[in-house]
This record gives structure tokens, sequence and C-alpha cells, in this order.
């Protein structure tokens, strides 16, 4: 209207209200200008919003703003969501009333012996969950809980894979800390499971009792495909349990949304759902992150662990990255997309076709998401730094074009500089996010720890200077405790695919986290401090017109509203503090932001 008004988005903040209990954020606005007099009829005391709607085809829509403003791709969520919970949002096992029986979702996936699988090598999430437990059966007399080892085959009982020893592991556990509950391996068959039920509360009367089903993904209705046999599957399951609550424990599991125990949560009522400590505090990390960084982005993934190629794809075609972000993909899964992608040699490199061989992956697969991760990068402008050259135990440096008979078990020199000179421009900036996750070679070794380290050295320059960072997984955990001196900023999980499907899709957008957020968390409490100060949250009658108009359009879909926006501010230099002055309120289809007058 007049170029001597300057209006800039300066800060990002998080805006909180009440539908569906989302956590948004929005841009808060600074008006820098001397206003002299701007019309009589506007109060020096407030501020105006104006909207201007224009009902028009989206397709139009969207070709007039790519003309205008060069965008290319649109995100069906235009918002970042932000605030790590507390208890009061994602309700914790202190909220639950107590009961009889409990549903307890639990990760006990522990590594195993390859030779001989009873014996256990890391009991470590079994200690991790005693605590959870514990709390658990302070409210409850029977659990019943169920999780998966390995990857057997469906619709079988194998005896490798059984839960057995595991569940002796946890029985020594449970003595060693002092918990007085009884654990009982339920049979396979599904007709033998009530009557071993019942006969084991004959036979610790009075007892605590966890029961423990067998291997989950024995039973082929946990993944499979068809919505109504997993259905059936969680009704049976929830039958025989006769279970009240339904508690998550198992952080590193919550992508798996459909597998039929993990939707077994939405089984139960909102205030019947709860999330162990330990998931609510993983939560909080995803959510630490997304709220403290922004671009530039630097993402740098190793490892061999070939489904985080899926990861990866559905993160550079999420729209969240873009023009000035970076990809880095090292150790075998940069390997890998040279091979299907450019063409090069992998020399002694066999670890893909070994997971080939033992069914862990399809190399279709493989090459289908190397195939999207190529599409994401270049249709977002993201730059993507894959290895240029490789050592060997020795340190024997080749090219990118691995010949035959050289293993590569680390980045050379030349990579290594590749990621460092993207890291050094984000630190200078002194903003962005930076994730590392998975080792770009074999870190055990001295001779093979370089790519590893550099990728440490650049993380921990970046949070000296306040940039948000993040260390994903648990190959990286172990990075960090061998390598050591890692700055206490940096915030780590050991969490690893569903951390990545989280900062992929938003950890919000995870069903099984979802539904355990509560609508009693501060938003409300929000809105009652809003009622206080007697600010209104209403719409005007225009808008309710214009989204019941919406609602009789057959077309109805293919139409969006476009907007402009129009703010007069007072007088003084001021910052608007909107979240304590204005609502926001979201359309759950469309989207859209309306701004009330305030």
């Amino acid at each position: 209207i007049n170029p001597k008004y300057k209006f800039e988005v300066i800060d990002h903040f998080p805006l909180r209200y009440d539908v569906e209990d989302r956590w948004v954020s929005s841009s808060s606005v600074k008006a820098t200008e001397e206003i002299d007099k701007w019309g009589g009829r506007f109060s020096s005391e407030w501020s105006y919003t104006i909207f201007i709607f224009l009902l028009i085809p989206a397709k139009l829509a969207k070709r007039m703003i790519s003309i205008i403003f060069g965008i290319k791709r649109f995100r069906k969520n235009m918002f970042k969501q932000v605030r790590a919970p507390d208890k009061g949002v994602i309700r914790g096992i202190d909220r639950l009333k107590g009961g009889l029986n409990v549903f307890i979702k639990l990760d006990w996936n522990v590594k195993r012996d390859k030779k001989d699988p009873r014996k256990i090598k890391d009991n470590t999430k079994i200690r991790q969950s005693i605590g959870s437990i514990r709390e658990i059966f302070e409210k409850y007399q029977y659990g019943f809980t169920a999780f998966h080892s390995g990857r057997p085959k469906a619709g079988e009982f194998n005896e490798r894979e059984s839960v057995g020893p595991i569940v002796e592991e946890a029985e020594r556990l449970f003595k060693e800390e002092g918990l007085d509950i009884e654990i009982v391996l339920l049979p396979y068959e599904r007709d033998k499971i009530k009557g071993a039920i019942d006969r084991a509360k004959d036979r610790y009367r009075g007892k605590k009792i966890l029961f423990v089903f067998e291997n989950i993904r024995f039973y082929e209705e946990e993944k499979s495909k068809d919505a109504e046999e997993r259905k059936r599957f969680r009704e049976w399951l929830k039958e025989v349990t006769g279970a009240e609550a339904y508690v998550n424990c198992a952080f590193e599991s919550s992508h798996n949304d459909k597998d039929a125990s993990m939707e077994l949560v939405y089984d139960f009522r909102e205030e019947e759902r709860a999330a162990s400590s330990l998931v609510i505090e993983e939560i909080s990390k995803i959510m630490r992150f997304e709220e403290e960084s922004g671009h530039p982005y630097f993402y740098m993934f190793g490892g061999i662990k070939w489904d985080k190629l899926k990861h990866i794809a559905n993160l550079v075609n999420s729209g969240r990255l873009g023009s000035g972000d970076c990809v880095a993909l090292l150790g075998g899964l940069g390997i890998v997309y040279n091979h299907y992608i450019k063409g090069d040699g992998i020399g002694g490199f066999e670890l893909l076709s070994k997971s080939i061989e033992k069914g862990e992956v399809q190399e279709k697969d493989v090459i289908k998401w190397c195939k999207q991760i190529r599409e994401g990068v270049e249709r977002n402008n993201i730059k993507l730094i894959t290895p240029l050259d490789h050592i060997n135990e020795v340190g024997k440096r080749c090219g990118e074009d691995i010949p035959e008979g050289f293993v590569p078990l680390d980045i050379g020199e030349e990579t290594i500089e590749a990621i460092k000179e993207f890291g050094e421009r984000v630190i200078r900036r002194g903003k962005g996010g930076i994730v590392i996750n998975g080792g770009a070679g074999r870190f055990e070794d001295e001779v093979t720890r370089g790519g590893t380290k550099a990728m440490i050295e650049i993380a921990n320059k970046a949070a000296e200077r306040g940039i948000a960072v993040f260390a994903v997984g648990g190959d990286m955990h172990d990075a960090l405790q061998l390598i050591g001196d890692v700055n206490e900023k940096i915030i780590v999980t050991t969490g690893g695919g569903v951390v990545l499907a989280a900062l992929a899709k938003g950890v919000r957008n995870l069903k099984s986290i979802a539904a355990l957020i509560s609508r009693e968390g501060k938003s409300i409490e929000y809105e009652k401090n809003l009622k206080k100060k007697g600010l209104k949250m209403n719409l005007a009658p225009s808008f309710w017109m214009w989204r019941g108009l919406l609602g009789l359009l057959p077309a109805a879909e293919d139409l969006v509203f476009v907007q402009w926006l129009l703010l007069v501010i007072k007088k003084e230099k001021l910052e608007l503090e909107l979240e304590k002055e204005l609502m926001f309120l979201m359309l759950q289809q469309r989207q859209s932001l309306m701004l009330k007058r305030t």
C-alpha cells in the first residue's frame, strides 16, 4: 500500500489452540515504520487484520502462486509442529485410574547370538523397561504384553525366533531388581491361551503376573495388509486379555503404526491410553529438535540398515527440505546409492547381497528407494553428497567407482572434506539443524573411524554455536561413547527408524504417537486464560457462511481459499506478542488460518 511501511517475518513461536488439540507455530510480525497519521478512523491502541477471500479452483490457485513466488511443490500440512509436551499433554502412566488388566506394548527385541539364539547379547531394552513395568503394576494386577523378536515367517511357530529366552532373561532381571512379578509365557496356539491364563492365575493366586504372548509376528494378522484382518486380531487380543487400558512402552516400534498390536491403542478410550516416561522423554527430544532447528538442514546418514533408505526417501519428498538444505549418504547407504543410480562398482562390498539372501530386504525395494531419493533431491533442489572416495582396512584409498576385490570400510578424505565444507557453511550462519545417524564406516577400528569422527566433529562445532544437533540411533550412540568428548547440547536418542519417520512426517503425524496425545493439555489451559482476559475465540458469521457453502459444493475438495492479510500497526515501534493477543483457528480440511480482530 505504501512502500515506507515495512513488514517482515522475524521469528517463529508456538501458538496453541484447541482444534483436535494440535500445536502449530506461526510467524510473529514486526513493523518498523514512522507513522505520523494513518486515517482518523484507526485507533492507535489496536491492531487490525483484514482477510480477503477468493473462492477459485485449486489447480488455478497453485498455478498463480507458482508463477508469482516460484513455488513448485505444495505441502499438505503447512504448520510446523513444536514444543515438547509434558505429561499434561501426553498421558503418563500416573494418570491411569488403575484396575485389573492392562495391555503393555513392550520392545524387547533384544540382540541375540546368531549361532545360539538362546543367548542374549544385550539386555538393555529389558532393563530400560523395568521402571515403567514397576509403575504399571502399582495400578494393575495382571499385565499382558506382546512384542516381536527378529523377522520370523508369519503364520507358523519357529523355535529359533521364540521369545522364550527373552522371558527367561527378564525373569532374572526382575529378581535382580526386586520386582515381585511372575512372568508367564503363553503358548503359541490360540485355543490354549485362555486355559494357560486361568491356570497361571490359580497357581500364583494373589500375585501380580505379566503374561507374555509368543513372538507377535508369528501371527500373520499382526502385519497383515488387510485392515479387517488386523481389526479382528485386535478384537481377539482385547477379548482374551480383558485389558482395561493400553500402555505404550515401545518407542522404537511406534512408527510401525499398521501393526495390529500398535493399532490396538485406538480400541481404548483416551483416558485408558498412556505412554511410559521413557516414551514421553523420547518424543520430547524429537519435538525439541523440531522447535529449535531451522533451515539450512544438514542430514548425515550412514550405516547398513537398508530400510533407512525408505525413511530418507520420505524425508526428501516430504517438502520439509528444500534449496539450501543438504543430505549426505555415507557408509553402506552411499555405496548402494552410487551403485544403483550412478552405476558405480561396489568391489568386495557384500553386506547388501547377504541381507537379500537372508530375506531381510528385497533388492527391488532398495532400487525403488534410491530412485525416490534421487527424484526428491532433484525436485526440491536439495544438495546430495555421496561417497567420492573410500578406504579399506589398511587405509588404502580408491575413488568413487570401487574396483573388484576392494572392500570399502570408510569414506575417504575427499568425501570428508565435502561434508566438512557444508557443515562449516551451516556453522558460519549460526542457525540451522544437523542430524547425524549411523556411522560413515567401521568406527570400531582406528583406521576406518575417520568418516564417523568427522561427522561428530561437525556436530560438536555446530552445538557450540547454538545450532540444534540431533544424534539418532543406537550405532551413533555407540560411536559417541567410543569417540567421546561430546558436546552436552547435542540431543541424543537411541531411537532409529521411529525417529527418522518422525523427522520425515512430523512426530505428531505418527498415528501411534498421536493416539497418546491428551486433549487435557496446555491448549485448554491457554483457552481458559484467554477467557479470563475477556478475549473471544468465535469467528465472524461470514466465516461460517462460507464454511457451510463449501460443504454443500460437490467439488469442495478441489477448491481452496486464497487469502491476503493486511496488518495496520499502531504508531509506537513494537514487536507484536501475538501469542497473548490473538487466537488462530484452523480449518480442519483446508488448514487455512482465520485471524479475528482483537
